[in-house]
């Protein structure tokens, strides 16, 4: 499991603040049972795990944000959470939890599109047209 440190983690927060602040939103139409958000980075599932079990292609990098007290089996350990904390779990790990546990997994599709900046923002660091630097 990581600390939620780094470039991965950093993405891991904002999904959980995003699922957060939908924790009580329905599923999308057309969306798969208990699938509360998916496009074409993410996948968010309300208390079932699709993707506990890492699978490379699909199941690669996960969050789980705990919505209860609950408690995460990986790599031998147990890890009790209570609402809010974050688990995240890189493409080679996989974990259990308990059926009935208050959660999301947050599924980061692999092969999602790059991440652009709004029209009129540059990037920390992108070259301006002079060729200089920014940031």
């Amino acid at each position: 499991m990581h600390t939620g440190r780094g470039p991965l983690g950093r993405l891991s927060l904002i999904v959980a603040f995003a699922c957060l602040a939908s924790a009580h939103a329905n599923a999308q139409p057309g969306a798969k049972p208990a699938t509360v958000l998916e496009n074409e980075y993410v996948r968010v599932s309300r208390n079932i795990a699709p993707c506990a079990v890492a699978s490379p292609g699909t199941c690669e990098d996960r969050v789980i944000l705990a919505m209860g007290d609950l408690t995460l089996s990986s790599e031998g350990k147990k890890r009790p959470m209570k609402r809010g904390k974050l688990a995240v779990f890189a493409s080679r790990q996989s974990y259990g939890i308990a059926v009935g546990s208050p959660f999301f997994e947050v599924t980061i599709k692999p092969k999602h599109p790059r991440r652009s900046c709004p029209p009129g923002i540059r990037a920390r660091g992108a070259a301006t047209p002079s060729g200089s630097k920014s940031g």
